[in-house]
């Protein structure tokens, strides 16, 4: 059972979070076109939470970018060389530059959370603690983190250089 439970959360967590602040966002977005041009009465609210739930999918999009293999990259050098080892080389140290960058991105984002906590400040319409959404940064770099890890597993450690799909298990 709990391994079934871990293999459902490698599987679909950041799909899930993305798809509920998605959910969220088509709501709150028809509502206030509703309350903006046919009522007339515009609600500021809703503009303020649907911009945070964009934020929380933009963060948490990274990992399942990294997860699906579709994130972006620069990959001239690897057009460019020839050599399959030194290709090889280059991808390593793209990882490792990638994962490095959500790491200290990461730690960025706590750091700026923990202010957050120490000198707390609100939302300008609804006062909701700014922490809720900065909190985004450090979760979002966490999970795009494991999911590098996860790849990089895959690769450099049991040597499987397939694809990864949404239809393939990233766990090792």
């Amino acid at each position: 059972m709990m391994k079934q439970i871990i293999i459902f959360f490698d599987k679909y967590l950041e799909e899930t979070l993305i798809g509920i602040c998605m959910g969220y966002f088509a709501i709150i977005t028809f509502v206030q076109v509703i309350f903006r041009f046919v009522l007339g009465a515009p609600l500021a609210w809703t503009d303020e939470t649907a911009r945070y739930a964009f934020i929380w999918m933009m963060f948490l999009g990274a990992a399942v970018a990294v997860k699906k293999g579709s994130h972006i990259k620069v990959d001239l050098f690897e057009l460019v060389i020839k050599n399959e080892k030194a290709k090889a080389i280059i991808r390593f140290i793209n990882h490792l530059l990638f994962l490095a960058f959500s790491i200290i991105a990461m730690v960025i984002g706590i750091n700026v959370c923990m202010g957050l906590l120490r000198f707390p400040f609100g939302s300008p319409a609804l006062e909701i603690p700014m922490f809720w959404v900065f909190l985004s940064l450090p979760v979002g770099m966490a999970f795009t983190s494991l999911r590098i890890i996860q790849l990089m597993y895959r690769l450099y450690i049991k040597k499987d250089n397939t694809k990864t799909t949404d239809k393939q298990e990233v766990v090792a």
